[in-house]
């Protein structure tokens, strides 16, 4: 827990020195992290109990959402493929829109109801199948842009592999599965997250910082629009340069 904590304070200092988005985004994942792992291991259910009765905290979906956001953030996923990026978005904007509604739901009424989870049942699928989707979907994703552009997201998918493995392992040692015991695997998420952690600080602190900036870790200055906009400074400071000569000459002339 404590290297996760030190993680985080990293992040969020270089975020608010340096302004860069895609750290904040990382100390965002960081955050959830620490949340997530607090809650799995009991140390925020007896707070919450106190201070909110019969308030369920979802850790997991944030750390979802969270890790969801980081991703399609550093791989500028918006700019590779529209869908992909709306589909994820979409998928963990109706979990957090159906929230709120059946927490009001169920205080209301005294049992739980929820929007989503009654579609998600009538399709088969429990909440641990809903977040396979989301990794999946996240998965794909990757797989996509590597496609595009494999070079820079080599380290990243890496990163990315070795946390989805473990937090899939992690998932189906839930269900105790003959073949997969519940202990340790349940627990297996925790150094495979620890990993890809270091490997994206890494990578943020190696990469250049007009790669990192304002867009992601992807961005690069050889896309069409800079092109066209580095063409027409050009063009723009050849005609300025031009300028002076010809009223010298027309002066000159007089």
């Amino acid at each position: 827990m404590g290297a996760f904590l030190i993680v985080f304070l990293y992040a969020l200092v270089f975020f608010l020195r340096l302004r860069n988005p895609l750290l904040g985004w990382y100390a965002l994942l960081m955050f959830s992290i620490i949340l997530f792992y607090l809650d799995f291991y009991n140390f925020l259910s007896g707070y919450i109990n106190y201070l909110f009765r019969h308030l369920y905290v979802p850790t997991s979906f944030f750390y979802l959402l969270c890790w969801s956001l980081f991703h399609i953030k550093f791989l500028n996923l918006r700019h590779y493929s529209k869908p992909l990026y709306w589909l994820i978005i979409s998928i963990n904007a109706g979990y957090w829109i159906d929230y709120p509604i059946s927490m009001i739901v169920t205080a209301t009424t005294g049992s739980y109801f929820s929007v989503l989870y009654e579609l998600l049942y009538w399709l088969g699928i429990d909440w641990g199948g809903f977040c396979l989707i989301v990794l999946f979907l996240l998965l794909i994703s990757l797989i996509y842009v590597g496609f595009k552009n494999f070079q820079r997201v080599l380290l990243y998918t890496i990163a990315f592999l070795i946390s989805l493995v473990a937090m899939i392992i992690s998932t189906f040692a839930v269900y105790d599965i003959e073949w997969l015991p519940h202990y340790p695997y349940n627990n297996l998420f925790v150094p495979g997250t620890l990993i890809e952690i270091v490997i994206l600080g890494y990578i943020l602190a190696n990469a250049p910082t007009n790669t990192v900036g304002n867009r992601s870790a992807l961005s690069s200055n050889s896309s069409p629009n800079f092109r066209k906009t580095s063409t027409r400074k050009i063009r723009f400071s050849k005609s300025a340069t031009k300028l002076p000569a010809i009223s010298t000459m027309r002066w000159a002339l007089r």
